[in-house]
């Protein structure tokens, strides 16, 4: 099976979520709703379109394609911690909380998560 109409969905659905990015960025006010709003598209965005780089990534290292695609769930739950990270983030630099520390931890906390849900398969 091969993995590039995932690869090709993926990215055509970043592309929809950044161009709703702009979208709201320049039509909407920054009030609380489209800052919710943001935050959602931003997560969405940032791993729709970071799901072909771990797919092809992870591709690299098992070797072949069909371990590739028993590592599907991984490259998806990948994807989703680095958009759960920038989202956090810009949401932090929202409430005007963010430092560099904050963000190394969080680094820290979810790439651990990572290293030990990969261990546990």
């Amino acid at each position: 099976m091969d993995l590039r109409p995932t690869a090709l969905i993926s990215l055509g659905m970043a592309a929809f979520c950044w161009a709703g990015l702009g979208y709201l960025v320049t039509s909407y006010p920054p009030d609380a709703a489209a800052r919710g709003l943001f935050l959602c598209l931003l997560f969405l965005a940032i791993t729709f379109s970071s799901a072909p780089l771990f797919a092809a990534i992870h591709r690299r290292a098992y070797g072949s394609e069909e371990e590739a695609l028993d590592g599907q769930g991984a490259v998806w739950r990948e994807a989703a911690l680095l958009g759960l990270f920038c989202a956090v983030c810009v949401w932090l630099r929202f409430i005007r909380v963010l430092h560099w520390a904050n963000a190394l931890l969080l680094g820290i906390v979810l790439v651990l998560t990572e290293v030990l849900l990969l261990a546990r398969s």
